[in-house]
């Protein structure tokens, strides 16, 4: 069932072996669980609170209002994205839906190569696909982190013309 763990553990032990390498397997981001849901390194549910400050920010997406999943008849599933509190870097993810599996991997690339959420935002995805649900989370993520000062400053404008 977690073919893809053993196919990484083995990768590791080659490079260790042959080229002196140092990596563990405890610095991997793996996804896994079985289908329909997918989850990446820390659940989103796994978020709390350390010295009275929310350690993260959980972003969810439900597919009621994703068009390609109403589309598909499949509005029962969610994205649900964590971030680190005042920044982008992701620390895991919860994807319930039918295409899980190939929704997760944008999400474990990010967290492997360390690429933050607001990058994921300039992902183009083909529509409609149900992948873009990450994309809309990512943007979401990217709109609220917008400082208040430049949301008033654009309405302002805005309210110009």
């Amino acid at each position: 069932m977690f073919t893809h763990i053993e196919d990484a553990s083995a990768s590791i032990v080659i490079q260790n072996a042959l080229f002196l390498g140092r990596k563990r397997l405890s610095d991997l981001a793996i996804p896994g669980v079985p289908t329909p849901i997918r989850k990446s390194p820390m659940s989103a549910c796994t978020c709390g609170k350390r010295g009275g400050e929310h350690t993260c920010r959980n972003l969810h997406h439900p597919h009621e209002r994703h068009s390609p999943a109403i589309a598909d008849g499949e509005e029962d599933g969610f994205v649900k994205i964590s971030v680190k509190a005042g920044t982008d870097k992701i620390l895991g993810a919860t994807v319930v839906a039918r295409h899980a599996g190939e929704m997760i991997n944008d999400i474990s690339l990010a967290i492997t190569r360390g690429i933050g959420l607001s990058a994921l935002s300039s992902v183009t995805h083909p529509y409609p696909t149900q992948a873009q649900a990450i994309k809309m989370a990512a943007d979401a993520h990217k709109r609220a982190s917008v400082p208040w000062f430049r949301k008033w400053l654009s309405r302002q404008w805005l309210a110009r013309w």
